[in-house]
């Protein structure tokens, strides 16, 4: 999906980084927020490619994404990226 692609350029991942990457690191997480909140993409499609472990936390991750001042500044970024495109 080009919306996973720009947010981990956006953020600096390659998608070869995500399996190394901690499954709750703020830049995945901004951008599984992203995806969830600009598409109809469920948990375990998001999960799998973010690999953020179990599809039921998706949810809870991006729900305390707005909580994170680090996590909301990486999603302005990435939503600032695609609005470019």
């Amino acid at each position: 999906m080009r919306l996973i692609a720009r947010g981990l350029k956006a953020v600096g991942l390659a998608a070869g980084d995500l399996k190394a990457a901690a499954k709750v690191d703020p830049r995945k997480i901004a951008i599984a927020a992203v995806v969830k909140r600009q598409t109809i993409m469920q948990n375990e499609w998001i999960s799998r490619r973010l690999e953020t472990g179990a599809a039921a936390r998706v949810s809870r991750y991006c729900s305390d994404a707005e909580g994170r001042a680090e996590v909301r500044r990486l999603m302005r970024k990435i939503e600032m990226a695609i609005c470019k495109d």
